[in-house]
């Protein structure tokens, strides 16, 4: 299985840095982020869909479409943009949609 990569161009670059080749840097408009995700998502190959938190707001009743029709995988992880103020935890929501409560 394979890891892409979805976000702006520090996205891309600190993901490529660690050897992830599946990446992509889309502008920050709803359609292009969409397509680009429709895109990943019929690659059978790519096992996890990490996307920048911001490109994820772009798209989040496709994500959530997505994650109620989906089996296991491809997991998707949001992950905080550069610069993000807002206080977000990606592996706190995985671990609350895998065991059902906050830990």
């Amino acid at each position: 299985m394979r890891i892409a990569v979805i976000g702006d161009d520090d996205t891309f670059t600190g993901f490529g840095i660690i050897g992830i080749k599946d990446l992509y840097a889309v502008p920050a408009e709803r359609t292009a982020v969409e397509d680009v995700f429709k895109t990943v998502l019929k690659d059978s190959n790519i096992g996890i869909i990490v996307i920048s938190h911001s490109y994820a707001d772009l798209i989040r009743d496709h994500i959530k479409r997505v994650n109620i029709n989906k089996k296991i995988i491809p997991i998707i992880v949001e992950v905080p943009d550069k610069g993000a103020t807002v206080e977000f935890d990606p592996f706190e929501e995985l671990i609350k949609k895998a065991v059902g409560v906050n830990i």
